[in-house]
């Protein structure tokens, strides 16, 4: 069985930007993608006691609303396709690991 890849550029904060990357990884894939990497990061190389609320909204931005952005995006269009709802968690990533370890 031969597996296509493709990377697709796309800011996960913006689920304008997710659902049109979504639409590109269908278009050229032809189906609906069968495994996300849902792995975007933000991260600032310092102390966590001196990073501005600016920063911090952008690690959360990125790590919490980005996995969510992908998942519910994915997630939605299995849903419609008459996927199993036995399929679906395997779609949901969790970022439990990250925020009890902090940053």
């Amino acid at each position: 069985m031969l597996l296509q890849v493709i990377a697709v550029k796309c800011d996960v904060r913006d689920p304008h930007s997710v659902r049109d990357a979504v639409s590109q990884c269908i278009d050229t894939l032809g189906q609906l993608p069968t495994v996300v990497v849902n792995n975007a990061a933000g991260n600032f190389v310092c102390p966590s006691e001196r990073l501005s609320a600016n920063a911090w909204r952008a690690v959360i931005d990125i790590v919490l609303m980005g996995t969510i952005n992908v998942t519910m995006d994915v997630g939605k269009r299995l849903i419609a396709a008459g996927y199993s709802k036995h399929l679906l968690p395997h779609y949901c990533c969790c970022c439990c690991c990250y925020c009890s370890c902090g940053l």
